[in-house]
């Protein structure tokens, strides 16, 4: 006995140290010693002591293993009684679903679900769990299962995980392509919840609704709505989201072929960004809302303004690193030559031609640019020729 007793005070400063890694040398004497002296008084506290080192150290599944075993063998005991045990047990169940969440393993997610729900689920304490039970459900499109759990985390929450809750089900609707009812879910999570942190999400939700609805009027005034409320707003952060309102605003138009109103909305999620444009850290869609308003200039024949959009991008971006931003600045040099040719600016075509046809890595606009720039020759010799 007096060796055993021993062997756990051992085991206990070992489980304390986790930067040496003893306490893996710690879990091994507490499985030997319940193990190997199952009639000891130490077997009891040994088996407790694993369960709780494993718990303490990420070990979810060996660690439930353990617990489930340990109320069987010592179901008097009080840390059993006074369901301490059942509580550390949701803790692993919690601690298994969040990994599988976050590494994106909605199968082994599931798996874990199905193994302990119809023990322990039902009265389970964290509810943001089963929430992610929901969201691995639909990414896996089992929609009918995610609705159900998303109606019972509702029946039995509060606050933002009830909002939580209502949001994904317009998601699961939406993903079903039952339109009408996501429409109905997401309307009335902004009656519900004015102030949710979840509200620009939501309104984003909504347009796309009313876009595959082919509803454009209605998508452009959802965007409206909430350009007008978030310009508005006193809080830094929450403006912030405003340059994506606009970014959002612009595709749109621009999918419904409004060009003008797609390169304002371009211009504007620029302006409304209150950061360095040419910073590493500078958003995607940023970067490419500056090529985007030139482009959308150039569609609406907007040719001056397209001219001046297309320059400042390759001001901006020529030293990219970025592949596709370099792709762009490529094509906006390509572009400035050509705008110049249609207005009859040959020698400053041809001199755009000229550098882009020389550039490495380039075989695509290499090859455009030479026939552009073959073309203009033999137009300004044909000219030189007829003048002299």
């Amino acid at each position: 006995e007096i060796a055993l007793i021993g062997k756990l005070r051992i085991a206990n400063i070992k489980s304390k140290r986790p930067h040496t890694r003893e306490y893996l040398e710690a879990i091994k004497i507490y499985d030997e010693v319940a193990k190997l002296y199952p009639n000891t008084p130490q077997a009891e506290e040994a088996m407790l002591r694993h369960g709780l080192t494993l718990t303490l150290y990420g070990f979810y599944k060996k660690a439930i293993d353990v617990l489930e075993n340990f109320t069987d063998t010592y179901p008097k005991n009080i840390y059993v009684s006074r369901n301490i045990i059942q509580e550390n047990i949701d803790e692993n169940i919690k601690g298994l679903i969040n990994n599988f969440f976050r590494s994106g393993d909605n199968f082994s997610l599931l798996g874990i679900y199905n193994d302990y729900k119809t023990k322990y689920l039902l009265n389970f304490r964290f509810d943001i769990s089963l929430f992610q039970t929901a969201v691995a459900h639909r990414k896996l499109g089992f929609f009918e299962e995610a609705i159900d759990l998303l109606n019972f985390i509702e029946n039995k929450s509060s606050g933002t995980i009830k909002e939580l809750a209502q949001f994904e089900k317009a998601q699961i609707h939406f993903e079903k392509d039952d339109f009408v009812e996501a429409r109905s879910i997401i309307v009335q999570f902004l009656k519900n919840f004015p102030k949710s942190a979840y509200d620009p999400e939501s309104r984003k939700l909504l347009a796309l609704i009313y876009k595959k609805q082919n509803a454009f009027k209605r998508a452009v005034i959802v965007y409206e709505q909430a350009i007008d409320k978030y310009e508005k707003s006193n809080d830094y952060i929450l403006s912030e989201i405003v340059p994506e309102f606009y970014f959002d605003l612009a595709k749109l138009h621009e999918e419904n072929g409004d060009y003008n109103d797609a390169a304002n909305s371009y211009r504007k999620t620029i302006l409304r960004y209150s950061h360095p444009l040419d910073n590493n850290k500078t958003p995607e869609y940023i970067v490419r809302s500056i090529f985007l308003e030139a482009e959308m200039n150039y569609k609406a024949k907007n040719f001056e303004l397209a001219l001046a959009n297309y320059n400042r991008a390759i001001s901006l971006y020529s030293d990219s690193k970025n592949k596709e931003t370099i792709d762009n600045v490529f094509w906006s040099k390509f572009q400035v030559g050509t705008i110049y040719k249609n207005q009859g600016k040959l020698n400053k075509a041809l001199e755009i031609f000229k550098d882009l046809k020389e550039e490495k890595g380039q075989k695509i606009f290499n090859k455009l640019a030479e026939e552009n720039y073959r073309e203009i020759s033999n137009t300004l010799d044909y000219s030189n020729y007829v003048e002299d």
